[in-house]
């Protein structure tokens, strides 16, 4: 098992996901939660089973543009966004969160957000198909299951 956060966020980007199959998809709104199903392709030309999950979710957005292909379902890459821009809209979701949180007047001592922008990371996955999964999310979890 394998996790990233912030201060590793980095390698991310040495993940190897090309020509995965995305088989499943989970997001867990309750809990903040998203777990992705893959079938990684391997070096050794095979598929293993692996599970990625994304932890204390800010933002998640699915972008179904199909350009490039109709395997909508096969991975080209995993990687984060880490400019200017990127860090600027972490912000402005955490704005948000914090507003819509304290509209909901939780009663919920712990805030379920530390508020700490250099606590989140951006990490995207580009499909075959040219769409892009976007996460905002503390800890990114991959495991072989």
């Amino acid at each position: 098992m394998e996790e990233y956060i912030y201060q590793n966020r980095k390698k991310i980007n040495e993940l190897y996901m090309h020509d995965s199959l995305l088989i499943g998809l989970i997001v867990d709104m309750c809990n903040k939660k998203i777990d992705i199903d893959l079938n990684r392709w391997e070096l050794s030309e095979e598929y293993k089973k692996c599970k990625v999950i994304f932890e204390n979710v800010l933002h998640f957005e699915f972008d179904r543009l199909d350009f490039w292909a109709g395997d909508g379902g096969c991975i080209n890459d995993i990687y984060i966004r880490d400019d200017k821009i990127s860090q600027e809209y972490i912000k402005k979701r955490l704005k948000y969160a914090i507003i819509e949180h304290r509209a909901k007047k939780c009663s919920d001592p712990v805030d379920f957000f530390s508020y700490e922008k250099d606590k989140f990371i951006n990490i995207c996955l580009q499909l075959m198909s040219g769409d892009i999964v976007s996460i905002i999310c503390e800890k990114m979890t991959f495991t072989y299951i």
